[in-house]
């Protein structure tokens, strides 16, 4: 078992005073949580009988708990859905350096080309990402594509390699996750099909980085919305 290092900040003591108790139930989801106070005089506490944990008790702890877990700082205007480690943002569609792998299907090469929109996905060491059609910001309705990248698993799953990703996602997080996604070196596709056009995807970003406007008709649907697709994501599928 891992150790547990706990960092109050200064120079205290920590007691043991009570112990929370979650009961889940694996076919529905839910849970229910009991409160217990805990008897410290034997040399081995002993847990108390408990009572059941209220709103207002919820709420306490998740004040507590958020003074070293959440988020403080302004938020990026693309940021579209935050929760428990699990962030999602768009990428309007735009012109961005781009680099190809010695051993990629295309060859060593490089250069500037253009994007569709995106939309990024990070979940603990999981990232995903996923394309769009216009320049909208995208709704919890809003359909999502295939993203025509190479090292993209079917899933949306971005392939990982030795790319340094940040400690946990959150607002603050955006700009590195994205800066690790395109400045990566782009090798193969890990999906049999990225596109809808003639010569697939090594045709498609040839013609990109010749200067080709991105053909949004070539982008291939998930057949799920965003919503859909963060749910899915969030469950670790």
């Amino acid at each position: 078992m891992s150790n547990v290092h706990i960092a109050t900040g200064g120079d205290m003591a920590l007691h043991l005073k009570q112990a929370i108790l979650l009961y889940c139930s694996e076919n529905s989801g839910a849970v229910y949580a009991t409160i217990h106070d805990v008897n410290t005089d034997r040399k081995t506490p002993v847990l108390l009988a408990g009572r059941a944990m209220t709103l207002p008790d919820l709420a306490t702890f998740a004040t507590a708990a958020a003074g070293r877990t959440a988020y403080h700082g302004f938020i990026d205007e693309r940021l579209l859905y935050a929760g428990p480690n699990t962030i999602a943002w768009r990428t309007p569609p735009q012109r961005r350096h781009v680099w190809f792998g010695a051993g990629s299907d295309l060859g060593e090469v490089s250069g500037p080309a253009n994007h569709p929109g995106l939309v990024f996905v990070a979940t603990g060491e999981r990232w995903y990402v996923f394309a769009l059609r216009g320049t909208f910001r995208p709704t919890p309705e809003s359909p999502v594509y295939v993203a025509p990248y190479f090292n993209v698993w079917d899933s949306g799953q971005i392939c990982t390699g030795n790319v340094d990703l940040p400690d946990r996602p959150g607002p603050a997080s955006i700009v590195a996750y994205e800066n690790a996604f395109f400045r990566s070196n782009f090798t193969h596709p890990n999906q049999p099909r990225l596109v809808k056009r003639r010569g697939g995807a090594k045709q498609l970003w040839r013609d990109l980085l010749a200067g080709a406007e991105f053909p949004i008709r070539c982008l291939i649907p998930r057949n799920e919305t965003l919503a859909d697709a963060i749910a899915r994501v969030t469950k670790g599928e």
